[in-house]
């Protein structure tokens, strides 16, 4: 008996995604950082690509394209073929933030770009040189009162959340920074180091470190709770600047009209290997949480920050310099 002709359509249509599916990855994987090596995002892409080329049976290459806070690298995925081989290291700096700063991005983060899965979200701790005189974040704001000091906030780049996260500390502390941005938190890391700039607000990930060797002094954390990694060291909101809470979190972006087999098949991936004992273990040492679910949770985490940070970006006044 000859099979219906709307069955024969659906078979059509689906066959294609099921063979795409059974046979992906049959090639390295690229995975675009947006940001410099030495930084949060790409010690947090090289963990998940390191255990996804295992779980998948196929390389998965970090991709390092810095400069203009991520937007190079997030263009470059917008505009790649959707066939799975190239994928992004999303983060809220470019899904959230830098859409309400920069009216002509190349891109549509809600139009040009697949969700398939979010893995972590990262506290930052703010650090001062040890050239600067505070030792607490009451010390720290004194300071930038005073009419004798002009200090410079160093960041990751204009518009990323460590730009944000100093930001939202000035104006809720009611004080000013000298902004000077870099192309990464590893660069920015290498000029508060050497006493360039004065303070960073930067991930436990890079800062311990230089805190267990002394050359730069942690004040307090970001999030709204302290860090199990840093529990002796203070939250910001509750070192004079009650409500503050910044972080940032990562996860995996595909082009648009990535087929949903594939998605599927990458989500399910990442949260097999971030659901691992040994993974945990590594990304708490890092100052990272574990943060997973299915590409349609992500992608309404993805809308509510945008949102938020929009809403930020208007109270504040918040402006790329």
């Amino acid at each position: 008996m000859p099979l219906p002709r709307w069955t024969i359509v659906f078979i059509a249509a689906v066959w294609p995604f099921n063979l795409i599916a059974q046979d992906y990855p049959f090639k390295p994987i690229r995975l675009i950082v947006g940001f410099a090596p030495g930084g949060a995002s790409d010690i947090l892409a090289r963990l998940l690509a390191g255990k996804l080329s295992t779980s998948l049976g196929q390389t998965m290459l970090v991709d390092n394209r810095a400069s203009a806070g991520g937007v190079i690298g997030t263009e470059l995925v917008a505009r790649s073929t959707p066939d799975g081989y190239t994928l992004l290291l999303g983060s809220s700096a470019a899904f959230a933030i830098t859409p309400h700063l920069v009216t002509d991005l190349p891109f549509n983060i809600s139009r040009d770009f697949v969700p398939i899965g979010s893995f972590a979200s990262v506290p930052f701790v703010l650090d001062v040189s040890t050239k600067v005189a505070a030792r607490s974040v009451p010390e720290l704001i004194a300071l930038a009162r005073s009419s004798a000091a002009q200090l410079n906030l160093g960041s990751a780049g204009n518009g990323t959340t460590t730009h944000m996260a100093g930001e939202l500390f000035a104006h809720m502390a009611k004080i000013r920074f000298v902004h000077v941005p870099y192309k990464g938190a590893g660069p920015a890391m290498v000029e508060l180091l050497a006493g360039r700039i004065d303070l960073l607000f930067d991930a436990a990930i890079t800062t311990l470190p230089h805190l267990k060797s002394g050359r730069l002094r942690a004040l307090a954390v970001t999030s709204a709770k302290r860090s199990e990694l840093l529990p002796d060291l203070p939250t910001i909101g509750e070192s004079g600047v009650p409500g503050y809470a910044a972080s940032s979190w990562f996860g995996v972006f595909g082009p648009v009209k990535l087929p949903p087999a594939i998605v599927q098949k990458l989500n399910a991936e990442i949260v097999k290997v971030m659901n691992e004992p040994e993974v945990r273990t590594q990304m708490a040492a890092r100052g990272a949480d574990v943060v997973i679910g299915s590409p349609l949770e992500f992608q309404r985490f993805v809308r509510d920050e945008y949102k938020r940070y929009g809403e930020l970006v208007k109270t504040a006044n918040l402006k790329i310099n």
